[in-house]
Protein backbone atom coordinates (compact mmCIF):
# COMPACT_ATOMS: atom_id res chain seq x y z
CA UNK A 1 0.00 0.00 0.00
CA UNK A 2 2.86 2.56 0.69
CA UNK A 3 4.34 1.82 -2.41
CA UNK A 4 1.18 2.09 -4.32
CA UNK A 5 0.41 5.71 -2.52
CA UNK A 6 4.18 7.25 -3.53
CA UNK A 7 3.83 6.01 -6.88
CA UNK A 8 0.54 7.75 -7.19
CA UNK A 9 2.64 10.77 -5.29
CA UNK A 10 4.99 10.46 -8.10
CA UNK A 11 2.36 11.05 -11.02
CA UNK A 12 0.07 13.27 -9.89
CA UNK A 13 1.86 16.71 -11.18
CA UNK A 14 2.00 14.90 -14.78
CA UNK A 15 -1.03 13.32 -14.19
CA UNK A 16 -2.75 16.70 -13.58
CA UNK A 17 -0.73 18.63 -16.71
CA UNK A 18 -2.44 16.07 -18.72
CA UNK A 19 -6.43 16.52 -17.49
CA UNK A 20 -9.10 18.45 -19.63
CA UNK A 21 -8.66 20.98 -17.07
CA UNK A 22 -5.65 21.84 -17.50
CA UNK A 23 -6.04 21.97 -21.38
CA UNK A 24 -8.99 24.53 -21.29
CA UNK A 25 -6.35 26.36 -18.48
CA UNK A 26 -6.59 29.79 -20.87
CA UNK A 27 -10.37 29.20 -20.90
CA UNK A 28 -11.22 28.22 -16.96
CA UNK A 29 -7.74 30.09 -15.13
CA UNK A 30 -6.43 26.62 -14.24
CA UNK A 31 -3.10 27.96 -15.27
CA UNK A 32 -2.78 29.61 -12.07
CA UNK A 33 -2.91 26.31 -10.30
CA UNK A 34 0.36 25.32 -12.33
CA UNK A 35 2.00 28.66 -12.63
CA UNK A 36 2.26 28.95 -8.67
CA UNK A 37 3.06 25.70 -7.85
CA UNK A 38 0.23 24.63 -6.45
CA UNK A 39 -0.23 21.06 -7.77
CA UNK A 40 3.33 20.86 -6.88
CA UNK A 41 2.89 21.46 -3.19
CA UNK A 42 0.18 19.33 -3.02
CA UNK A 43 2.36 16.39 -4.48
CA UNK A 44 4.54 17.71 -1.62
CA UNK A 45 2.16 16.94 0.93
CA UNK A 46 1.01 14.19 -0.62
CA UNK A 47 4.24 12.23 -0.41
CA UNK A 48 5.12 13.14 2.86
CA UNK A 49 2.29 12.02 4.21
CA UNK A 50 2.79 8.94 2.56
CA UNK A 51 5.74 8.17 3.41
CA UNK A 52 4.35 8.95 7.88
CA UNK A 53 1.77 6.00 6.75
CA UNK A 54 4.16 3.74 5.46
CA UNK A 55 6.60 4.61 8.73
CA UNK A 56 3.39 3.87 10.36
CA UNK A 57 2.77 0.59 8.84
CA UNK A 58 6.36 -0.81 9.10
CA UNK A 59 6.55 0.35 12.43
CA UNK A 60 2.99 -1.49 13.61
CA UNK A 61 4.14 -4.89 11.56
CA UNK A 62 7.52 -4.71 13.30
CA UNK A 63 6.44 -4.00 17.06
CA UNK A 64 3.01 -5.73 16.47
CA UNK A 65 1.01 -2.71 17.01
CA UNK A 66 -2.47 -3.04 15.93
CA UNK A 67 -3.26 0.48 16.59
CA UNK A 68 -0.35 1.95 14.58
CA UNK A 69 -1.21 -0.37 11.32
CA UNK A 70 -4.87 0.26 11.36
CA UNK A 71 -4.19 3.97 11.59
CA UNK A 72 -1.67 3.49 8.58
CA UNK A 73 -5.18 1.88 6.64
CA UNK A 74 -7.35 4.19 7.69
CA UNK A 75 -4.90 7.30 6.55
CA UNK A 76 -4.50 5.69 3.50
CA UNK A 77 -8.11 5.48 2.93
CA UNK A 78 -8.14 8.88 3.49
CA UNK A 79 -5.64 9.96 1.45
CA UNK A 80 -7.05 8.02 -1.70
CA UNK A 81 -10.74 9.99 -0.59
CA UNK A 82 -8.23 12.95 -1.16
CA UNK A 83 -7.15 12.09 -4.82
CA UNK A 84 -10.99 11.14 -5.70
CA UNK A 85 -12.33 14.34 -4.65
CA UNK A 86 -9.51 16.57 -5.97
CA UNK A 87 -10.37 15.05 -9.12
CA UNK A 88 -13.66 15.57 -8.47
CA UNK A 89 -13.03 19.24 -8.10
CA UNK A 90 -11.51 19.94 -11.38
CA UNK A 91 -14.03 18.08 -13.04
CA UNK A 92 -16.97 19.92 -11.77
CA UNK A 93 -14.98 23.00 -12.25
CA UNK A 94 -14.52 21.62 -15.95
CA UNK A 95 -18.47 20.83 -16.10
CA UNK A 96 -19.11 24.53 -14.67
CA UNK A 97 -16.82 25.85 -17.64
CA UNK A 98 -18.25 24.32 -20.56
CA UNK A 99 -22.36 24.50 -19.35
CA UNK A 100 -20.92 28.98 -18.99
CA UNK A 101 -19.55 28.54 -22.02
CA UNK A 102 -22.40 26.91 -23.78
CA UNK A 103 -25.14 29.37 -22.25
CA UNK A 104 -23.36 32.43 -21.70
CA UNK A 105 -20.40 32.52 -23.81
CA UNK A 106 -17.36 31.99 -22.05
CA UNK A 107 -16.29 30.95 -18.59
CA UNK A 108 -18.35 31.67 -15.59
CA UNK A 109 -16.15 34.35 -14.41
CA UNK A 110 -15.61 36.27 -17.78
CA UNK A 111 -19.27 36.15 -18.71
CA UNK A 112 -20.01 37.48 -15.32
CA UNK A 113 -17.55 40.42 -15.78
CA UNK A 114 -19.11 41.05 -19.19
CA UNK A 115 -22.21 41.02 -17.67
CA UNK A 116 -21.21 43.47 -15.20
CA UNK A 117 -19.19 45.45 -17.09
CA UNK A 118 -22.05 46.46 -19.67
CA UNK A 119 -24.29 46.78 -16.71
CA UNK A 120 -22.04 49.66 -15.35
CA UNK A 121 -21.42 50.97 -18.83
CA UNK A 122 -25.01 51.10 -20.00
CA UNK A 123 -27.70 51.12 -17.29
CA UNK A 124 -25.29 52.64 -14.06
CA UNK A 125 -22.70 55.13 -15.47
CA UNK A 126 -24.91 56.37 -18.23
CA UNK A 127 -27.69 56.78 -16.19
CA UNK A 128 -26.42 58.30 -12.95
CA UNK A 129 -24.76 61.04 -15.82
CA UNK A 130 -28.27 61.22 -17.48
CA UNK A 131 -29.72 62.14 -14.39
CA UNK A 132 -27.08 64.93 -12.93
CA UNK A 133 -26.45 66.62 -16.30
CA UNK A 134 -30.63 66.64 -16.47
CA UNK A 135 -30.94 68.42 -12.88
CA UNK A 136 -28.15 71.02 -13.43
CA UNK A 137 -30.41 72.20 -17.08
CA UNK A 138 -33.22 71.56 -14.73
CA UNK A 139 -31.88 74.19 -12.10
CA UNK A 140 -30.62 76.27 -14.65
CA UNK A 141 -33.47 76.55 -16.05
CA UNK A 142 -35.63 77.35 -13.39
CA UNK A 143 -33.54 80.31 -12.51
CA UNK A 144 -34.85 82.72 -15.30
CA UNK A 145 -36.85 85.15 -13.79
CA UNK A 146 -39.18 88.20 -15.59
CA UNK A 147 -39.10 91.39 -12.92
CA UNK A 148 -41.16 94.39 -14.16
CA UNK A 149 -41.11 97.81 -12.21
CA UNK A 150 -39.49 100.70 -10.91
CA UNK A 151 -36.44 99.15 -9.04
CA UNK A 152 -36.23 100.00 -6.14
CA UNK A 153 -39.91 101.60 -5.24
CA UNK A 154 -42.19 99.09 -6.82
CA UNK A 155 -42.16 96.28 -9.27
CA UNK A 156 -42.75 92.99 -9.66
CA UNK A 157 -41.81 89.41 -11.03
CA UNK A 158 -42.56 86.04 -12.05
CA UNK A 159 -40.56 82.69 -12.52
CA UNK A 160 -41.51 81.39 -15.60
CA UNK A 161 -40.14 77.87 -14.98
CA UNK A 162 -40.31 77.50 -11.39
CA UNK A 163 -41.33 73.95 -12.12
CA UNK A 164 -38.36 73.02 -12.85
CA UNK A 165 -36.85 72.81 -9.61
CA UNK A 166 -39.65 70.04 -8.97
CA UNK A 167 -38.12 67.72 -11.94
CA UNK A 168 -34.75 68.79 -10.21
CA UNK A 169 -35.51 67.21 -6.74
CA UNK A 170 -36.90 64.30 -8.82
CA UNK A 171 -34.27 63.78 -10.21
CA UNK A 172 -32.08 63.81 -7.33
CA UNK A 173 -34.23 61.14 -5.40
CA UNK A 174 -33.52 58.77 -8.13
CA UNK A 175 -29.73 59.79 -7.64
CA UNK A 176 -29.78 58.89 -4.04
CA UNK A 177 -31.42 55.88 -4.77
CA UNK A 178 -29.30 54.65 -7.62
CA UNK A 179 -25.95 55.49 -6.80
CA UNK A 180 -25.50 52.86 -3.78
CA UNK A 181 -26.98 51.03 -7.08
CA UNK A 182 -24.02 51.53 -9.16
CA UNK A 183 -21.80 51.18 -6.14
CA UNK A 184 -22.76 47.53 -5.26
CA UNK A 185 -22.49 46.17 -9.01
CA UNK A 186 -18.91 47.49 -9.23
CA UNK A 187 -18.19 46.30 -5.79
CA UNK A 188 -19.44 42.78 -7.02
CA UNK A 189 -17.03 43.13 -9.52
CA UNK A 190 -14.38 43.42 -7.58
CA UNK A 191 -15.26 40.82 -5.23
CA UNK A 192 -15.41 38.86 -7.83
CA UNK A 193 -12.06 39.57 -9.44
CA UNK A 194 -10.56 38.99 -5.41
CA UNK A 195 -12.45 35.44 -5.39
CA UNK A 196 -10.95 34.45 -8.89
CA UNK A 197 -7.08 35.53 -7.98
CA UNK A 198 -7.25 34.33 -4.52
CA UNK A 199 -9.47 30.99 -4.73
CA UNK A 200 -7.55 28.83 -7.14
CA UNK A 201 -4.39 30.21 -6.26
CA UNK A 202 -3.98 30.11 -2.58
CA UNK A 203 -7.73 28.48 -1.14
CA UNK A 204 -7.73 25.66 -2.79
CA UNK A 205 -3.91 24.04 -2.59
CA UNK A 206 -4.14 24.73 1.05
CA UNK A 207 -7.29 23.04 1.29
CA UNK A 208 -6.00 20.17 -0.19
CA UNK A 209 -2.68 19.90 1.83
CA UNK A 210 -5.02 20.61 4.52
CA UNK A 211 -7.15 17.66 4.16
CA UNK A 212 -4.34 15.58 2.97
CA UNK A 213 -2.69 16.07 6.65
CA UNK A 214 -4.31 14.20 9.13
CA UNK A 215 -4.27 16.70 11.89
CA UNK A 216 -5.77 19.36 10.00
CA UNK A 217 -8.67 17.18 7.97
CA UNK A 218 -11.47 19.58 9.18
CA UNK A 219 -10.11 22.60 8.49
CA UNK A 220 -9.54 21.28 4.86
CA UNK A 221 -12.86 19.97 4.14
CA UNK A 222 -14.33 23.19 5.51
CA UNK A 223 -11.67 25.13 2.80
CA UNK A 224 -12.63 22.78 0.30
CA UNK A 225 -16.36 23.02 0.31
CA UNK A 226 -15.76 27.05 0.62
CA UNK A 227 -13.40 26.75 -2.26
CA UNK A 228 -16.09 24.91 -4.52
CA UNK A 229 -19.24 27.39 -3.21
CA UNK A 230 -16.85 30.29 -4.13
CA UNK A 231 -15.25 29.45 -7.50
CA UNK A 232 -17.41 27.25 -8.91
CA UNK A 233 -21.21 27.64 -7.62
CA UNK A 234 -20.90 31.66 -7.61
CA UNK A 235 -19.45 32.46 -10.88
CA UNK A 236 -21.93 30.02 -12.49
CA UNK A 237 -24.97 31.42 -11.07
CA UNK A 238 -23.91 35.39 -11.87
CA UNK A 239 -22.97 34.08 -15.27
CA UNK A 240 -26.28 32.02 -16.03
CA UNK A 241 -28.29 34.67 -14.75
CA UNK A 242 -26.91 37.63 -16.84
CA UNK A 243 -27.39 35.64 -19.71
CA UNK A 244 -31.06 34.87 -18.59
CA UNK A 245 -31.36 38.90 -18.13
CA UNK A 246 -29.32 40.02 -21.47
CA UNK A 247 -31.74 37.46 -23.20
CA UNK A 248 -34.73 39.33 -22.12
CA UNK A 249 -33.58 42.58 -22.80
CA UNK A 250 -32.37 41.81 -26.40
CA UNK A 251 -35.87 39.95 -26.88
CA UNK A 252 -37.99 43.55 -26.09
CA UNK A 253 -40.80 41.74 -24.57
CA UNK A 254 -41.19 44.47 -21.91
CA UNK A 255 -43.34 47.30 -22.11
CA UNK A 256 -40.71 50.72 -22.49
CA UNK A 257 -41.69 53.42 -19.75
CA UNK A 258 -41.88 56.42 -22.52
CA UNK A 259 -45.15 58.20 -20.08
CA UNK A 260 -42.53 58.13 -17.22
CA UNK A 261 -39.90 58.82 -18.85
CA UNK A 262 -41.54 62.16 -20.66
CA UNK A 263 -42.72 63.26 -17.05
CA UNK A 264 -39.03 63.26 -15.84
CA UNK A 265 -37.85 64.58 -19.14
CA UNK A 266 -40.38 67.15 -20.50
CA UNK A 267 -39.33 68.53 -23.79
CA UNK A 268 -36.31 66.27 -24.40
CA UNK A 269 -35.43 63.24 -25.91
CA UNK A 270 -35.03 60.46 -22.84
CA UNK A 271 -32.69 57.74 -24.07
CA UNK A 272 -35.02 55.34 -24.28
CA UNK A 273 -36.91 53.21 -21.57
CA UNK A 274 -35.02 55.28 -18.75
CA UNK A 275 -37.40 54.17 -15.85
CA UNK A 276 -36.97 50.31 -17.67
CA UNK A 277 -32.77 50.69 -17.50
CA UNK A 278 -33.00 51.54 -13.46
CA UNK A 279 -36.06 49.37 -12.58
CA UNK A 280 -34.17 46.29 -14.36
CA UNK A 281 -31.18 47.28 -12.93
CA UNK A 282 -31.70 47.38 -9.29
CA UNK A 283 -32.69 43.58 -9.01
CA UNK A 284 -29.25 42.63 -10.38
CA UNK A 285 -27.75 45.09 -7.64
CA UNK A 286 -29.98 43.49 -4.75
CA UNK A 287 -31.27 40.70 -5.57
CA UNK A 288 -28.61 38.44 -7.45
CA UNK A 289 -25.76 39.00 -4.71
CA UNK A 290 -27.91 37.67 -2.06
CA UNK A 291 -29.22 34.53 -4.42
CA UNK A 292 -25.57 34.12 -4.90
CA UNK A 293 -25.00 34.37 -1.13
CA UNK A 294 -27.71 31.55 -0.39
CA UNK A 295 -26.65 29.45 -3.25
CA UNK A 296 -22.57 29.51 -2.06
CA UNK A 297 -23.93 29.04 2.00
CA UNK A 298 -25.92 26.28 0.99
CA UNK A 299 -23.22 24.71 -1.44
CA UNK A 300 -20.43 24.63 1.34
CA UNK A 301 -22.98 23.80 4.31
CA UNK A 302 -23.56 20.39 2.15
CA UNK A 303 -20.14 19.85 0.63
CA UNK A 304 -18.65 20.38 4.40
CA UNK A 305 -21.02 18.04 5.81
CA UNK A 306 -20.34 15.63 2.75
CA UNK A 307 -16.93 15.87 3.49
CA UNK A 308 -17.13 15.03 6.82
CA UNK A 309 -18.81 12.08 6.60
CA UNK A 310 -16.34 10.70 4.29
CA UNK A 311 -13.59 11.41 6.77
CA UNK A 312 -15.75 9.49 9.13
CA UNK A 313 -15.45 6.33 7.22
Amino acid sequence: MAKLLLALAALLPAAAADTPFSANAQTCSASTLNENGALAFIGVAFMLVSLLIALAYMYGKFRQDEKASLWAKDESQQLLITVLILAGVLVFFTGACELSREFAGGNPFQATYNYLNRLLSSNGLSVVRSLTYGSLRDQLTATQYIYMGFSPYVGYGMSEHANFKAYSAHKELLMDLYIPVVASISAQLYLLQAIEIVSLGVLLPFAFIMRIVPFTREFGNVAIALFFALYIAVPATYALSGQAYMEIVSSGNYLPHDFADRILFPGEQSSGSFFFRIGSTMPQAIFLPNLAIIIATACAAGLSKALRALSQT
